[in-house]
């Protein structure tokens, strides 16, 4: 929904429930346990969900964070593969 005017501030997926696909520690090359771990989640914009409606192109964005004792890396991919409307 518009929170700004017309506009959406911080788009459709700010305090929106991502799905956490998987969660992982992190194994460095001598095979130790590093002080990190991986979460990696999705959210689909697929016909049907509340998101599809707002934009209706379907795609998947995926986002991975990684957490160390030094920083917060993200990474996220859209996946615009899964339909052809």
């Amino acid at each position: 929904t518009p929170n700004k005017g017309p506009n959406c501030i911080h788009g459709l997926v700010h305090s929106v429930a991502w799905t956490v696909v998987e969660a992982r520690e992190l194994i460095d090359r001598r095979g130790n346990l590093e002080p990190a771990c991986e979460f990696e989640c999705e959210l689909p914009f697929l016909p049907g969900t509340p998101r599809y409606e707002l934009f209706p192109h379907p795609h998947v964005l995926r986002l991975v964070i990684r957490v160390s004792a030094r920083k917060v890396r993200l990474t996220y991919t859209v996946d615009n593969s899964v339909g052809t409307t």
